[in-house]
């Protein structure tokens, strides 16, 4: 089942008529851009058309400067839209944010005045210096008395917060000095505003009455072709200015609608990002577990080569040391690495085998798991044949013997347990025997000398 990290499907369909949205709005504006050359052309024909009245030049030039006038001032006024939206954005801010921040710069001032808010010191360190009874000031060295103790405590009583909080406090208190002083400020700036709002327009609507007069002029005029000229060329006018409307209006909204797009591409891409990444981690989890399986069966195939090993070497070791070799017939080895040994007839014997049988089941597991793990360590063996008699004893020391060839073992002998038999088996140059003499309460060693010595 394929997961999916969470996001708002309706996202998408936004995107979709957002992107739908741009690029509409853009081809309207693209026709309007390539219409608007032709109309100015067409404009400054017929102006021209007008001015070759001789009885109308004046008024003719008198409207070219309102228009002028009036599209300077139009453009002013633009201008001026757009600081009185950051103003109002920013007193929104600043009239939102005033009781908390005038009511805060209070309780700043009023700690000042009442020593509340200590300078740069540290209250942990007076603390400290009243109680150690510290007799010295760790800033001046000064010697501190009964009197100066007394004044220390009467501070830090009055001390509310600490150095650092104090010196944080302080720090925006700047911060939020400005911010009071810009929405106390307020009136001002909105009178100044409303003051430019009506020159703006007032302006406009005197430059538009005179032109409307201008345009009622030429077209009541009594020579039809210069009517038919002006109302043409108020055409083209109104015509060029629905254009204009058209390019600034729709690239306001292509800039709202962009803004809020590339939030809805980046949340996607972030999304997407994930998911990619997510992807990428179930990839690669998946094939783990595929190597996991394979390593647990070839971990598998060598713990099982290595106990079968381990088995095999078990029964070669424990049947050389044995004298019984028809009773024994074979041993096992669990996951677990217990032992079992099975007689000819496959009934386990295990828990009534000798203690000899039993020694000799050791010693060949242990000598197994050397030779099969391949670390070769020395073998240290406490009384080795001592609870082994007769033949037995003869097998294994000869066992032992052989096995020392390959790795070192020291055997731990007692006098007893070192017969006749044993010493003549050990008497070759692989082995090195050595006699040591305990003390009577077997705590230290006497003496150690070589046999036969």
């Amino acid at each position: 089942m394929v997961r999916k990290l969470g996001i708002d499907e309706k996202l998408y369909d936004e995107k979709a008529a957002k992107e739908s949205f741009i690029s509409k709005s853009n081809k309207e504006i693209k026709d309007a851009q390539y219409k608007i050359p032709e109309i100015t052309r067409e404009i400054e024909q017929l102006s021209d058309q007008l001015k070759q009245y001789a009885s109308i030049k004046n008024k003719q030039e008198k409207r070219e400067d309102l228009s002028k006038r009036l599209e300077s001032i139009e453009n002013d006024h633009d201008s001026f839209k757009v600081k009185k939206k950051k103003f109002i954005r920013n007193y929104m801010i600043y009239l939102s944010l005033y009781p908390y921040a005038k009511r805060t710069v209070e309780e700043i001032k009023d700690k000042q005045l009442k020593g509340k808010l200590p300078p740069s010191i540290d209250k942990q360190q007076i603390e400290n210096i009243i109680n150690n009874h510290i007799k010295n000031c760790p800033v001046c060295d000064g010697e501190i008395n009964e009197h100066a103790m007394q004044h220390i405590r009467s501070v830090l009583e009055k001390l509310e917060v600490s150095a650092s909080t104090s010196n944080y406090l302080m720090e925006i208190k700047g911060s939020l000095e400005s911010l009071i002083k810009n929405a106390e400020n307020y009136e001002n700036e909105r009178n100044e505003l409303i003051q430019s709002e009506k020159y703006y327009l007032k302006t406009k609507k005197e430059l538009e009455e005179q032109l409307d007069d201008l345009s009622a002029f030429f077209a009541n005029h009594e020579t039809r072709d210069i009517s038919n000229i002006e109302n043409d060329y108020q055409n083209k006018i109104t015509e060029k200015n629905n254009l204009e409307n058209i390019i600034n209006n729709q690239q306001g909204l292509i800039d709202i609608y962009q803004a809020r797009l590339n939030e809805i591409n980046e949340t996607i891409k972030k999304y997407e990002d994930q998911q990619k990444a997510f992807n990428a981690l179930r990839e690669q989890v998946r094939v783990f577990r595929s190597l996991a399986g394979y390593l647990e069966k070839i971990i598998d195939n060598i713990m099982n080569e290595i106990k079968e090993e381990i088995t095999e070497k078990t029964w070669e070791y424990f049947s050389n040391m044995i004298w019984k070799k028809d009773t024994f017939k074979k041993i096992t080895i669990d996951d677990s690495y217990s032992l079992k040994v099975f007689n000819i007839n496959d009934n386990e014997m295990t828990g009534s085998m000798s203690a000899t049988e039993t020694m000799a089941l050791a010693y060949a597991f242990t000598m197994a798991i050397h030779e099969v793990s391949g670390q070769n360590c020395p073998l240290v063996v406490d009384s080795p044949l001592g609870r082994v008699s007769d033949e037995n004893r003869i097998n294994m020391a000869k066992e032992l013997l052989k096995i020392s060839k390959q790795k070192q073992i020291i055997m731990l002998f007692t006098p007893d347990e070192y017969s006749q038999e044993v010493k003549e088996i050990y008497s070759d140059n692989v082995s090195s025997n050595r006699f040591i003499k305990l003390s009577d309460n077997e705590q230290e060693i006497e003496g150690v000398k070589t046999i036969n010595e």
